[in-house]
């Protein structure tokens, strides 16, 4: 696959608007929209694990080093991770708690939300966000991010196998996320959490993660036409099957859908990610910031008004975090499946440095 000439990068945007649209309705009280039968903000966050399944096993086949492609998944979620984690500890919590300075910083809970960072998650900072429709949660898109990096491990575990048993384990895993999703419906249980996932969540949007992850390892041909009809008909059997029908369809269909489309490289689209990846910072960032609108406005701002104002900022802040963070971050990532040292990533993280100030 050509990685220059595609649609990838508008698609992960149009995914993150996606979640940026569904979120704001949902915070300020109101209903999601549905699109081919799901909300509209989950249909955004499976269109990031379909995609996110197929380029990443492409990844580990280019290279074949565990190791390195654990690395560079780790220098592509976690320093723009921290930045936002940091900023709502630290900035947004202060600036938008009840308690004084002092108390909340006394309390311990923002040392405690910074662990984060590790995908430990939390959603609570003290006296933060206690007033608005959707209450006290700072930042619940964050709840994703354990979920892709378990895949992320699954995949780099297939890598010390041969390709034909590395397959075997990609498709145990889908097993395991079919099984998880067909059995939820009878399980009357506590709820499960384990380093802050639910398995329930995660193998909902796991499964189309590994079925694109299926059809990057079997070579399944991507045709621009059959994606167009394979849409269609989504919308028709989210109308005409029942539900458990229905997913099973979805979590085939779905997934090429967005590879099909997004292989493509359609004239002005294939431009789109020519100042930066902005999807990333989009959904870190759109959550608190939502919360934040609504917080400054009493609950009392019109939903498209606030979808309007959200993504704009929203764009803003994945602006400054790609060409200010993420783009440095991947600078460091290792070009090929060598062993990776301490030392060579402390001259690369130098050498990117002496850029940022020669830029500055």
């Amino acid at each position: 696959m050509d990685h220059r000439a595609n649609n990838f990068n508008f698609v992960r945007f149009l995914a993150a608007f996606f979640v940026i649209y569904g979120h704001c309705q949902v915070l300020d009280g109101g209903s999601a929209s549905q699109i081919v039968g799901m909300p509209i903000h989950v249909l955004g966050v499976l269109v990031f694990f379909a995609l996110s399944g197929y380029l990443v096993t492409e990844s580990l086949q280019r290279h074949r080093s565990p190791p390195a492609f654990l690395a560079k998944r780790a220098l592509r979620i976690f320093p723009a991770l921290a930045v936002v984690v940091t900023l709502s500890a630290y900035a947004l919590g202060p600036a938008m708690t009840t308690l004084s300075l002092q108390d909340y910083l006394q309390s311990g809970i923002p040392p405690h939300y910074m662990q984060g960072i590790w995908l430990y998650l939390s959603q609570y900072l003290p006296g933060v966000f206690e007033d608005n429709i959707y209450k006290i949660a700072v930042n619940g898109s964050l709840w994703s991010l354990p979920a892709e990096f378990l895949c992320y491990l699954i995949v780099a575990a297939s890598g010390f196998f041969h390709r034909r048993h590395g397959a075997v384990v990609l498709a145990l895993a889908l097993a395991i996320t079919v099984t998880l999703n067909l059995y939820l419906p009878y399980y009357n249980g506590p709820q499960i959490i384990w380093y802050s996932t639910d398995p329930f969540q995660w193998a909902a949007v796991a499964v189309c993660f590994f079925v694109s992850s299926l059809y990057c390892v079997f070579r399944v041909p991507l045709n621009g036409v059959m994606g167009l009809v394979a849409l269609a008909g989504l919308f028709l059997s989210s109308k005409a099957l029942p539900l458990t029908s229905y997913l099973v369809v979805m979590w085939i269909v779905l997934p090429y859908i967005v590879l099909a489309l997004g292989s493509r490289a359609t004239p002005i689209i294939v431009d789109w990610g020519r100042y930066g990846d902005f999807s990333y910072g989009m959904y870190l960032y759109s959550f608190p910031i939502t919360q934040t609108v609504i917080a400054v406005n009493h609950n009392k701002i019109n939903a498209y008004l606030l979808i309007v104002c959200v993504t704009v900022i929203s764009v803003g802040s994945a602006y400054l975090s790609w060409h200010l963070v993420e783009k440095w971050a991947l600078k460091v990532k290792p070009r090929s499946d060598r062993s990776i040292s301490l030392g060579s990533v402390r001259r690369r993280l130098a050498a990117n440095t002496r850029g940022v100030n020669v830029l500055q």
